[in-house]
């Protein structure tokens, strides 16, 4: 079961690094005289970069030995599970690593060999495969909780990964066409000014968060008290606006650069996560994920329904709500205008 070291790897740019850790030595130069970006696009793919490594150091912590030994034991590994395999051993560059022989990925000290990995390391063409691997929802965390749990630590891990990916989507499609460095860019100062970065770190964006007064929302736990690691990995994020509803994101959710107040829209009736639809990120990431949505004041119009007619408005709800394949009604009631549901993701 010990781990197996990579053969060097040829690639242009990239020296190969032992027993498939990736050197944390930055991006390489690509090929060729492709121009390289201004100086503001590098301080923002640094941060990034910065943020990635923090979150995949703190979730490898989170492999134990004991579950690494227990994903050793399948003789064949869900499919979901066996999906997240290949996308380590593709980062780990374990090339002779199949469906069949997974236990060779699965040395004891895996966990460290996923916390020296550099997300800046990550060629296009490696980040292409890793998205189409990461990014369907049967890998998210909840799916993997559910299908092997021992796996959970991997997927989490995974996830965060997936996310940088993600917020650099446009760079890896310009690095496919020319060759650049996954440099991540706006395709206006409109853009730019609609997805800051916060410039004081993940505190300061915890406490933007909880001195904001004009949405006047409730955020549970309080951002502000956790520290940089908590809020890579808060558990049951809740957003609630008093008097007229609540959401619930279940799971561990990210929260370090949020700004919850102009993601989360609550009014009465209805509710609205990322009301700038170029922000939303893939299904299972950000706040776009399993959520419990809870509304009240929800009467119906005119005069109060009578006890007979309870259940036929409660029917209206509940065939209102899973109209949204998205959807899953819990609960309606007439009497305190509350109204519950839960969404797969936004």
């Amino acid at each position: 079961d010990g781990a197996r070291a990579a053969s060097p790897k040829k690639a242009p740019g990239r020296a190969a690094s032992p027993r498939g850790v990736r050197k944390s030595s930055g991006p390489a130069p690509a090929p060729g005289p492709a121009p390289g970006p201004g100086p503001g696009l590098e301080h923002d793919f640094e941060a990034e970069v910065s943020r990635c490594s923090q979150a995949l150091q703190y979730w490898a912590k989170c492999v134990t030995t004991a579950h690494i030994r227990e994903m050793r034991s399948l003789k064949r590994p869900p499919p979901q599970v066996a999906k997240i395999f290949e996308a380590i051993a593709l980062l780990l560059e374990e090339s002779g690593v199949r469906p069949t022989n997974y236990r060779k990925l699965l040395s004891d000290n895996l966990a460290g060999r996923l916390a020296g990995v550099d997300p800046a390391s990550i060629t296009a063409s490696e980040g292409s495969r890793l998205r189409n691997l990461l990014e369907g929802v049967d890998v998210r965390q909840e799916q993997i909780a559910r299908s092997f749990p021992p796996a959970l630590g991997l997927a989490t891990w995974c996830e965060c990964l997936s996310a940088f990916l993600s917020r650099t989507s446009a760079s890896w499609r310009a690095a496919h066409a020319e060759g650049a460095l996954p440099y991540p860019q706006s395709s206006s100062q409109e853009s730019a000014r609609d997805e800051p970065l916060p410039t004081a770190g993940p505190q300061a964006a915890a406490l933007a968060i909880n001195g904001r007064s004009a949405s006047h929302l409730d955020v549970e736990p309080d951002l502000s008290r956790l520290s940089p690691e908590e809020l890579l990995a808060v558990s049951e994020l809740t957003v609630t606006l008093p008097e007229v509803g609540s959401v619930v994101f279940h799971g561990l959710t990210d929260c370090a650069e949020l700004d919850i107040d102009k993601m989360v829209v609550l009014k009465k009736g209805y509710v609205l996560v990322y009301p700038d639809s170029k922000t939303k990120p893939p299904a299972g990431q950000g706040l776009n994920k399993r959520s419990t949505v809870t509304m009240y004041q929800c009467f119906p119009p005119g005069e109060a329904v009578i006890d007979e007619d309870n259940m036929d408005y409660k029917n209206k709800i509940q065939k209102m709500t899973e109209e949204n394949s998205a959807c899953t009604f819990l609960d309606y009631n007439c009497q305190t205008g509350v109204w519950k549901f839960e969404v797969d993701h936004f």
